[in-house]
Formats: structure tokens, C-alpha cells, sequence
């Protein structure tokens, strides 16, 4: 897939941002500890699937919740690191 359109979905669908754990809980190595991370949720699996495959990281699924009228859901998330090396790839 095109580096532009991948942009595109993580603008429109996702999001980047740096998390901090320790401060507040959670456990880290070192306190205060920030982490790259990039995510993007679809409800289409195929797509979610291609950016595990071509940057790593983790795929979660949500399912379908008619009680919200929600359709199912695909999550990705990878962080630091691989976050960055994605980011890279899209600049």
C-alpha cells in the first residue's frame, strides 16, 4: 500500500500519540517512562491486518455490540520503537 494512503488512515482513523506510565500508576522500568505510540481502529479487518504485517505490533478485536449499534471493530497498536520506524515510513 501506498505510504500516502496509510498516512491517510492513521490521520483519519488513528492516532499518534506519547503515553507516560508510572506517573500516575501503572508500572515502568523508570519512573515517568514516555512511549511512542500509533494506533488505528477499523471495522475493516483486512487493513488493520496489512499494517500488523508491514510495521509489527498488536491487532485486538472488539465485536459487535447491537445494544450501542456498534459494528465489529479491529485495533492496531505499536509503540515505541516499531512507532517510530512507522512514522518513518510515512514522513
Amino acid at each position: 500500500m501506498d505510504p500516502l494512503n496509510i498516512a491517510g488512515l492513521v490521520d483519519g482513523e488513528g492516532c499518534i500519540r506519547i503515553t507516560t506510565r508510572g506517573r500516575y500508576g501503572g508500572t515502568a522500568i523508570r519512573p515517568n517512562q514516555h512511549t511512542l505510540m500509533v494506533e488505528l481502529v477499523n471495522t475493516d479487518g483486512g487493513m488493520v491486518e496489512l499494517m500488523r504485517a508491514t510495521f509489527g505490533g498488536t491487532v485486538s478485536y472488539l465485536p459487535e455490540n447491537e445494544e450501542f449499534n456498534r459494528r465489529p471493530q479491529w485495533h492496531w497498536r505499536v509503540a515505541a520503537n516499531k512507532a517510530l520506524a512507522c512514522l518513518d515510513a510515512l514522513y
